[in-house]
């Protein structure tokens, strides 16, 4: 139960927004890697919270996540 409320307490508590070529498997509720090399202390499990799908001049997905506290 610890646990779990350790989570809960922290859930939002680092966040992330990008802007990337589309992708449709990229939707609300998918978890994702952001990796190490690239992010740093960022890098991690994600969880996607909303992502908009674009198509104009090209296809793109933006989102919007909070890193996946694990323990």
């Amino acid at each position: 139960m610890a646990a779990a409320k350790y989570r809960e307490l922290n859930r939002g508590e680092t966040t992330f927004s990008c802007s990337l070529t589309g992708d449709v498997s990229l939707v609300s509720g998918v978890c994702v890697e952001v990796d190490a090399e690239d992010f740093g202390k960022f890098s991690g499990k994600y969880f996607i919270d909303g992502s908009t799908h674009t198509v104009s001049d090209g296809y793109t997905t933006d989102l919007t996540m909070h890193r996946v506290e694990e323990g």
